[in-house]
């Protein structure tokens, strides 16, 4: 029943299954031919009304806001992703327009995780994994053994990554994927294969092996006190 020019008036539908055509549909004493089914998708195209689409934000947001928020800090992430740090802070903010939420706290002059940041990052890291798994999965093989080590991103810089080269030359069939951060990752679920830890090495669950000493020690700037 719809009301058209103050008056009550009935919508017919008249639905030939042998064509599997709506055929006709009339107000009262006008009738207009209809669009077949097989040009719609569905009967809400055919009357004019769409479905909702899905709520996805865009991929290149997520990637910048989980590898800001696995590395904690914005520069660990920009060098992670071969992109500048304000390309990282324009994702983020992007996805936090879009979720209409704050997800880092930027107060204390650190991006820190808020508690939504925090929940959101535990529901959407699987499935970031899953896509990166399916698809090194698909990519061709290169005949090279791939190992994945996660490792602070300082002792990266300073230590490791000057002898990459050398690595490199002396073993070309390794594959060396870093993931420098400082989070204590969860060796199998995250598909790491060796982490490097400040720690006494009584870690449960794992086989653990001194590698070397640090020495650390306290600097500050000339005249503070």
């Amino acid at each position: 029943m719809v009301r058209t020019g103050g008056q009550d008036r009935t919508l017919h539908l008249r639905v030939t299954p042998s064509r599997r055509r709506l055929s006709k549909y009339r107000l009262t004493d006008h009738e207009y031919d209809s669009p077949p089914l097989e040009s719609c998708s569905s009967l809400d195209q055919a009357f004019g009304m769409s479905r909702p689409r899905l709520s996805l934000p865009p991929f290149a947001a997520l990637r910048a806001f989980h590898a800001a928020a696995t590395h904690e800090r914005y520069r660990d992430a920009a060098e992670s992703l071969g992109i500048t740090e304000s390309a990282i802070s324009h994702q983020v903010r992007k996805l936090e327009d879009y979720l209409r939420t704050a997800l880092f706290d930027r107060s204390g002059g650190r991006a820190e995780l808020t508690e939504v940041g925090r929940r959101y990052l535990e529901q959407i890291d699987p499935a970031i994994r899953q896509i990166q798994a399916a698809t090194e999965a698909i990519l061709p093989a290169s005949g090279r053994s791939v190992v994945r080590l996660t490792l602070p991103p300082s002792l990266a810089a300073a230590w490791l990554i000057p002898r990459l080269a050398d690595f490199e030359r002396k073993q070309p069939e390794i594959d060396l994927q870093l993931v420098p951060t400082t989070r204590v990752v969860d060796l199998g679920r995250d598909q790491v294969d060796l982490a490097i830890r400040h720690g006494k090495g009584r870690w449960p669950g794992v086989e653990a092996k001194f590698l070397l000493e640090e020495t650390a020690l306290p600097v500050c700037a000339t005249g503070s006190r």
